[in-house]
């Protein structure tokens, strides 16, 4: 059976968040990136093709479900706010072995990986489709998940 998206238009997510009844909203989005600057943390299947981490877009990442059921713990600089164009927060992990803190920029792109020929890659490297990001805040994993399967390292 396949899976059904809902789609909300502009002027639906409008009438949502100016309902008196919702505490908040949360857009959320989630893909895979890449990056000329960052190096993701390799996980299972790395390989020079496949250089991409796992991400969420949100509006109010302190929202997201990682920050509110404190499996991740902002340590460093704010969370992304609506008013944020390409803010990224990224994990203390990824910052140290990149050597970033907040403040820093660095190119982001979508990416998709997929199977070929017993190893993945990214269907997108050769993307145009680069933006300027500044790190605007570094969080800890309090929780780690199994991640036994996964391509590259969970990022955010």
């Amino acid at each position: 059976m396949g899976e059904s998206k809902l789609v909300l238009s502009s002027q639906m997510i409008q009438e949502i968040s100016e309902n008196k009844q919702i505490g908040s909203v949360n857009l959320q989005k989630k893909g895979e990136v890449s990056s000329k600057d960052i190096e993701f943390i390799h996980g299972q299947n790395a390989s020079e093709n496949n250089n991409a981490g796992f991400a969420y877009g949100d509006t109010h990442s302190e929202l997201n479900d990682y920050f509110t059921r404190e499996i991740f713990k902002l340590e460093e600089g704010r969370h992304i706010s609506p008013e944020d164009k390409f803010a990224i927060i990224i994990s203390d992990e990824l910052a140290k072995y990149n050597g970033y803190s907040v403040g820093d920029t660095v190119s982001i792109a979508p990416a998709e990986l997929a199977m070929i020929d017993s190893e993945y890659v990214n269907l997108l490297q050769d993307t145009e489709e680069q933006v300027i990001a500044t790190i605007v805040g570094i969080y800890t994993i309090l929780e780690k998940q199994g991640g036994g399967g996964r391509i590259t390292a969970d990022c955010w």
